[in-house]
């Protein structure tokens, strides 16, 4: 997996952030660009060597201030893992993480990329994926 720090800071909006994520692909996850009907699904459920899956989950060691949003509030999610339980993205975007309705100061969340490949995943070197964050502070 890919560790990104996507949440780093504070806000004193009075009712907090809340942080969404969509995608270009949606459950198509990884499209390769040259040959656009290979691709890499992206759905719910654990990553395991061999089967086919792309997605993102929470860190839940180091988060502070914020909370992991439903769906992505269960499972295990740990940084150099290849067994994380990952949510499949969606073009629409879901809520990934929130400050639970309260100002933050000094919060920090790592979103964790994993992807896994099967035996019969055609091979390109060209597969792509857009990820969009977007953070909402209410006041």
């Amino acid at each position: 997996g890919v560790q990104m720090i996507v949440a780093e800071g504070e806000t004193n909006a009075t009712s907090g952030v809340v942080v969404t994520v969509r995608n270009t692909n949606g459950a198509n996850g990884l499209a390769s660009v040259s040959v656009p009907a290979d691709d890499i699904d992206s759905a719910d459920g654990a990553i395991a060597d061999g089967t086919e899956n792309y997605g993102l989950c929470v860190a839940t060691a180091g988060l502070t201030g914020f909370a992991r949003s439903s769906p992505y509030n269960s499972g295990t999610c740990a940084v150099n893992s290849e067994t994380n339980d990952i949510q499949g993205l969606t073009s629409t975007g879901e809520n990934i993480l929130n400050s639970a309705t309260v100002p933050m100061v000094g919060g920090h969340a790592e979103i964790i990329v994993n992807g896994a490949i099967s035996n019969v995943t055609p091979a390109h070197s060209d597969y792509t994926d857009t990820l969009t964050f977007i953070a909402t502070s209410t006041f």
